[in-house]
């Protein structure tokens, strides 16, 4: 990571970073000038919590840890969301990680109370699992990239060593991708410190100051006309990314399923009806700039939850194929009996178009199991219809009712 500044004060923002796709103009006013951010998103309830009385916690936490805090306006929040931000800055990123440690008991303490008087629209601090939490900060694109890594390692290690969660949501609100981190306050904290390294290894690029270290209140950057900066193309120079002739009409070669014992059937997810699902994203694909599709994108959807087993498969097993298959990473939100009814995520991450053969693989699995389903269901029905024994039930039933009307007639006569 790059601690000098060119051009700057030593810890401020260096000078480089205020031209390119916004000023200084465009930045929140007031905000400290430090080297280094980070931005929360917290419920208005951990707003209250973090600021006490006057500001007394919140004058607290900077003298404990060093850092600068920065409150959104109330009413102001992360775009689509009802989440106010807290900016925190300083100049050693030891003290951002500080601050966590005083969030985090927060976000325990609101949720043990949400555990107990649950909201009416379900907890929003509360993880699946008993003792998860859920911490809540942004991040620029590029810096989800960062997190992500190539071909989805970084955040699979990050997984790995500390046992939290992580998700980044597809949307992106100026440029801003929400993050979720899921576990127990164990988990979190070196979680978040893993993540604040790759949010940081941003902090001498040019925008760094007008596209994320500048902007708290983003509802008010929004009425300001705040755009992001256009992307620099010099990351993806040295990627040497494919062009047209390289892409069109190619796809990507997914290997025949291995073999399977027990008669486990996988075969049903062909080569041709995946490929039919990315030809016109193929043909897409050949305007793209060049090395773009070399980025990791991550995708995200629902899957119903009675769905959940069948796709993934014994061990995991179906999962782990179409990993090895298109070099994704796919990870499938752990489940909850007491919501049994609420869909289950499932976030690809990958190169562009492994990502989609990735998720039509996966769907053309839920759709194979479910005609299967609605098959098998139909063909009961009709053994139903033909069993003998019902028969003779509908027999009897409507001589019943022929008796009725006969005698019903003969009265009349």
């Amino acid at each position: 990571m790059k601690r000098a500044a060119e051009g700057g004060d030593g810890y401020g923002w260096p000078s480089k970073r205020g031209g390119k796709g916004g000023s200084s103009g465009s930045s929140d006013k007031g905000l400290p000038k430090t080297r280094y951010a980070f931005k929360v998103l917290l419920t208005d309830g951990l707003v209250v919590g973090l600021l006490g009385t006057r500001g007394s916690v919140k004058d607290e936490i900077q003298n404990a840890t060093g850092a600068k805090l920065v409150f959104s306006n109330r009413g102001d929040y992360f775009p689509g969301s009802h989440y106010r931000v807290l900016g925190i800055y300083a100049d050693d990123t030891s003290c951002i990680c500080r601050t966590f440690d005083w969030i985090l008991p927060k976000i325990a303490e609101l949720g043990v109370e949400e555990s107990k008087n649950p909201p009416k629209d379900g907890p929003e601090l509360l993880g699946k699992e008993p003792g998860e939490y859920v911490f809540r900060f942004c991040v620029t694109k590029r810096m989800s990239s960062h997190i992500i890594g190539t071909g989805g390692l970084n955040i699979k290690q990050i997984r790995s060593d500390t046992g939290a969660k992580v998700f980044i949501d597809n949307e992106t609100h100026m440029n801003h991708r929400l993050c979720r981190v899921i576990g127990t306050p164990e988990q979190i904290l070196p979680c978040l410190e893993q993540a604040n390294d790759y949010v940081q290894q941003d902090c001498e690029e040019q925008d760094y100051l007008s596209g994320f270290a500048g902007i708290v209140n983003f509802g008010e950057a929004a009425a300001r006309g705040w755009a992001p900066a256009p992307e620099s193309r010099e990351p993806w120079a040295a990627g040497g990314g494919e062009g047209r002739e390289g892409r069109e009409g190619r796809g990507v070669l997914v290997p025949p399923p291995k073999s399977r014992s027990n008669n486990e059937e996988v075969g049903e997810v062909t080569l041709g009806t995946v490929q039919e699902e990315v030809d016109s994203l193929c043909e897409v694909l050949g305007s793209f700039p060049p090395g773009t599709v070399q980025l990791q994108y991550s995708v995200s959807c629902g899957l119903p939850p009675d769905k959940v087993g069948l796709l993934i498969g014994k061990a995991g097993e179906f999962v782990k194929y179409v990993e090895e298959a298109t070099g994704t990473t796919i990870d499938v939100e752990s489940g909850d009996t007491a919501q049994a009814d609420t869909p289950r995520a499932m976030t690809i991450v990958g190169q562009l178009l492994n990502v989609y053969t990735a998720h039509a693989m996966m769907l053309m699995k839920l759709r194979t199991t479910e005609a299967r389903e609605q098959e098998e269901a139909e063909r009961k029905k009709i053994q139903e219809s033909e069993d003998p024994a019902v028969l003779k039930a509908r027999i009897e039933e409507l001589q019943a009712q022929l008796a009725s009307v006969s005698s019903q007639i003969g009265m009349l006569t």
